[in-house]
């Protein structure tokens, strides 16, 4: 082959996987610990609708007055409306164009959940591993029928985390991270803990994994109990979710969409629309847990 050629071959890799990562976010999350100036961070990529729908939920304010559930069964309606939601910010090629959408569609928090786990879903990310799922089951199935387990099942569950691949770990954490600050605020799903519904598409379900049916949730529930057990070390404060989008433009998308809820809240006595529409209720914004 030519110079020419491997060079028109090599430009032609390049731009395929430039284009590749555009089609994700880059979540950025750093450990709690601090050593010396450093602290420890690692990255992994979500999808576009995920990434906005995530930060949104993260920096919006969201109701304290009352519980409340989320029915992902029955309102084909907010389904319908989450699916377009998904849609619509994948191909968002601007910043304003993504935020823009936000506003027009009016997401509700029952829609920005859906959103959410259903771009999760469709992009078919890595799950735990399979042996690491199949231990964590077997852990959480015996420590159930054998109470003399129970106190050692955490730190357990935590030395299995640890070996979760960083693309998956991450993705897991920040995950959690939303389903905690939904449960803080007295938000089920379908009448459950959010994690339940946030992590499954990352945990495997089998029968020949465990013979529980429901070893998934299980986990999920135990890692959302004791979510501040969780070492300080591992990935727990979400630092930045960047994202290139197709014009070219890279942004912070949790700066972003923060700054506009701010915006929003300022001039929410006004008439007009005022940056991403804020979910009803109080003046929690906090990012870190």
């Amino acid at each position: 082959m030519s110079t020419s050629g491997r060079t028109d071959s090599s430009r032609s890799t390049g731009n395929s996987s430039r284009k590749d990562r555009n089609l994700f976010a880059e979540i950025e999350m750093a450990s709690r610990e601090q050593y010396g100036y450093w602290r420890a961070s690692l990255t992994a990529r979500i999808p576009p609708a995920a990434a906005v729908c995530g930060c949104s939920i993260l920096t919006s304010r969201l109701s304290s007055r009352q519980a409340k559930n989320i029915d992902t069964t029955s309102r084909g309606d907010v389904v319908e409306d989450a699916y377009l939601l998904c849609q619509t910010l994948d191909e968002s090629s601007t910043p304003e164009e993504a935020l823009q959408t936000l506003h027009a569609q009016s997401a509700s928090i029952d829609v920005l959940v859906i959103a959410l786990q259903a771009s999760i879903e469709a992009a078919q990310l890595s799950t735990v591993p399979v042996k690491i799922a199949a231990s964590m089951y077997e852990k959480t199935f015996e420590a159930k029928s054998k109470p003399k387990k129970r106190e050692a099942l955490f730190p357990s569950l935590i030395k299995l985390l640890r070996k979760i691949p960083q693309d998956t770990l991450v993705v897991l954490m920040f995950l959690l991270t939303i389903a905690q600050r939904l449960q803080a605020k007295g938000i089920t799903i379908d009448d459950r803990e959010p994690a339940l519904f946030l992590l499954r598409s990352l945990l495997p379900t089998s029968l020949a994994l465990s013979p529980d049916h429901f070893a998934g949730d299980s986990v999920s529930r135990l890692l959302a109990i004791h979510f501040d057990e969780i070492p300080g070390d591992m990935p727990l404060v979400l630092e930045s979710v960047n994202h290139r989008f197709a014009a070219g433009k890279k942004v912070n998308l949790l700066s972003l969409i923060s700054g506009q809820s701010g915006k929003a809240q300022r001039q929410s006595q006004k008439p007009g629309p005022g940056g991403v529409r804020e979910i009803e209720g109080a003046e929690d914004k906090e990012i870190q847990w």
